[in-house]
């Protein structure tokens, strides 16, 4: 059995990672293409951070203190206070010398319903555990803040540092256009600061997509979860080794010259039915080499019967009515195993794409 790496697949009609500018509002993102609808948008700040669309990017409260291990507690200051969203606790710790850990401990242990404490290398950071934000908050107060090193920064707010953002309406902004007010654009709830910029990735309307230019074929390699390129074999490899000799430019491999067809040279000929008999040709020659380049490969590689081409049972090729840079191209072959692949082509000046097939590939897939 051999197998062939999948070369096109249904295009998902996503633009990934578009560096946009803030308008001169500073509060609006306009996509070069328009947003076709809320799912799979993603806007990111400065190449790192995710902009949640309800949050935005918001800090939480936390105090480190400036004193590092080990804190030495007497009985006269051995109490903290702690006030934070989720309330307020008094945390008592034992006396003498506690390391970082030891005060992290007893943290936790009395408040840590309220607020998380780590151990940053021998110092002690406390840290609200509500909602980041502007209404997050830590304060400390008590006889302990002066040997645990609180005593110079005793509070801290959360802030917004970027505000959420929503999707409004294209029609909104450009009313009389017909085309480019479809759809959507992104709207921060607040001016957003100096020094941060955005990438987004959104969905676009078919014929606003720049990964297929409309053919909803996406012509790339894809890979699974382990990093390999996703493969094709059987019924399937042989549906896409006939489009690939068929959409290949006889020649433009100059490893192998000899691969491919000459239809595209065909297109515009001023005898058109000398253009329809010339391609005909040009695709039985084509299917024909390919059947030769099966039969040398079963010499060495175990080739099964889906995958092998036996015969080509008819080629039909039709001028597309009004346009005589067009012609499409129908070719039904069939497997060893007796099993029938019709591929359907239309060929245009400047390019080709297949039409939608019957295997449940990407590969052919058109509107």
């Amino acid at each position: 059995m051999s197998r062939d790496v999948q070369i096109a697949f249904n295009c998902s009609h996503i633009i990934g990672e578009e560096r946009v500018n803030l308008g001169t509002d500073r509060r609006t993102l306009y996509t070069s293409k328009p947003i076709s609808g809320p799912s799979v948008v993603q806007v990111r700040a400065n190449d790192d951070v995710i902009v949640s669309p309800f949050t935005g990017v918001v800090t939480t409260a936390s105090l480190k203190s400036y004193r590092k291990e080990p804190y030495r507690v007497l009985l006269a200051n051995r109490n903290l206070v702690i006030k934070a969203q989720g309330g307020i606790k008094t945390v008592q710790f034992p006396t003498g010398y506690l390391s970082a850990q030891q005060v992290v401990a007893t943290i936790q242990q009395a408040a840590g319903t309220i607020v998380t404490s780590t151990n940053a290398n021998g110092y002690v950071t406390i840290t609200d555990k509500g909602d980041g934000g502007p209404a997050s908050f830590v304060r400390l107060s008590g006889s302990a803040t002066q040997p645990l090193g609180f005593d110079l920064q005793s509070g801290a707010k959360g802030q917004t540092v970027i505000p959420p953002w929503k999707l409004y309406s294209r029609n909104v902004v450009n009313p009389e256009d017909t085309v480019d007010s479809l759809g959507y654009y992104i709207g921060f709830d607040q001016v957003v600061k100096q020094g941060v910029y955005f990438t987004v990735t959104y969905p676009v309307f078919p014929y606003h997509c720049l990964r297929c230019l409309t053919t909803e074929v996406e012509n790339d390699y894809r890979f699974d979860a382990q990093g390999n390129p996703l493969m094709v074999e059987g019924y399937n490899l042989l549906y896409q080794a006939c489009l690939k000799v068929l959409l290949t430019d006889l020649k433009s491999n100059i490893y192998f010259p000899w691969y491919g067809t000459t239809l595209r040279g065909l297109i515009g000929s001023k005898v058109v039915g000398g253009s329809v008999a010339g391609m005909r040709q040009a695709v039985s020659t084509a299917l024909t080499m390919l059947q030769n380049l099966q039969t040398a490969q079963a010499k060495y590689q175990r080739v099964t019967a889906e995958e092998r081409l036996f015969s080509v049972d008819n080629i039909s090729v039709t001028p597309v009515p009004d346009d005589p840079t067009s012609f499409l191209i129908s070719v039904d072959v069939r497997s060893y195993s007796s099993q029938s692949v019709n591929i359907s082509i239309v060929y245009t000046a400047p390019g080709t794409f297949a039409l939608p097939g019957t295997n449940n590939l990407a590969l052919g897939n058109y509107r």
